[in-house]
């Protein structure tokens, strides 16, 4: 596959992407979940790759260099790069069964996705204005979300309960976003590896 992906790239894409086919793993653990997944990344990026999880890809030497990849943002390549659908090819990989080690991914994959999706329309926008906006949006929707735990308690009222459902809500996915574009932009700071000799 190499001198293949090789090849396209020298025609002109900026990254060229395997898609897995004949897949070997387990129906409704392993092919449903990245399905849905796969689905829901393009739906949020706009770029209409059908398999992020395929490992095998190749870029130009200049694309990777744009951004550091904090753990769990992979899935989001190549868009995380800021490439365009007619920059990318996607070409038919053969998938092999697995004869050793144990996979990691299942179902709770399908969740981190979901946990990172929400994040990635602010990460292509401005990471550091958002970090700040959520973070005071967390502060803020928690200490509204005691004050009516308080009141909660002053006078019972079902309400009351409601709106702490939805402070406490609101506080939740914010302080998501919040750590993950925390990491995020740490990594753009200060690397993903550390390089121990050159």
């Amino acid at each position: 596959y190499f001198i293949e992906f090789l090849l396209k790239l020298e025609k002109g894409y900026k990254v060229v992407t395997g898609y897995r086919v004949k897949r070997k793993e387990p129906l409704l653990t392993k092919k449903i979940p990245s399905r849905i997944a796969n689905k829901l990344i393009s739906v949020v990026t706009g770029l209409k790759v059908r398999d992020n999880g395929c490992s095998l890809k190749g870029y130009l030497a200049e694309i990777p260099k744009k951004v550091q990849i904090p753990h769990g943002f992979h899935r989001f390549l190549p868009a995380l790069f800021g490439v365009r659908n007619e920059e990318v090819l996607e070409i038919p990989v053969l998938d092999r069964k697995r004869y050793w080690g144990k996979s990691h991914y299942g179902l709770k994959r399908t969740f981190e996705v979901l946990r990172d999706l929400i994040t990635f329309p602010f990460i292509m926008k401005k990471p550091l204005f958002f970090e700040k906006f959520f973070k005071c949006g967390f502060l803020i929707c928690f200490s509204a979300g005691l004050l009516v735990i308080l009141w909660i308690f002053l006078k019972f009222s079902f309400i009351k309960v409601f709106l702490e459902l939805i402070f406490l809500s609101a506080a939740g996915i914010s302080f998501l976003i919040y750590k993950n574009l925390k990491r995020f932009n740490k990594a753009q700071r200060e690397g993903v590896f550390i390089v121990e000799e050159l």
